[in-house]
């Protein structure tokens, strides 16, 4: 049974002596050469997209959630020349 938790994120993961652990968490022999290309290939793009996985799943994305607000306030903020108080937020 396949290990759906576990999915290779770094370039390390992706090296051939390491098929033996993707075998062994239920990764198909005959497809598991061109799945770890495409992610190393994937990975190697300028536009990346990660599975984020957090074990406390609402906190979590209200972090995220918060991130990104912040920063899309700061980016408005600046590239409009808007002031913090004047409801662009």
């Amino acid at each position: 049974m396949l290990d759906a938790a576990l999915e290779p994120l770094r370039y390390s993961q992706l090296n051939p002596s390491d098929y033996g652990m993707w075998l062994e968490k239920g990764y198909d022999p005959a497809e598991l050469e061109r799945y770890l290309s495409a992610v190393k290939l994937s990975l190697s793009s300028d536009s990346i997209v990660m599975d984020l996985r957090v074990g406390d799943g609402k906190n979590g994305m209200r972090w995220v959630g918060d991130q990104v607000k912040g920063h899309l306030q700061v980016f408005s903020l600046g590239r409009l020349g808007n002031k913090p108080d004047d409801g662009c937020h």
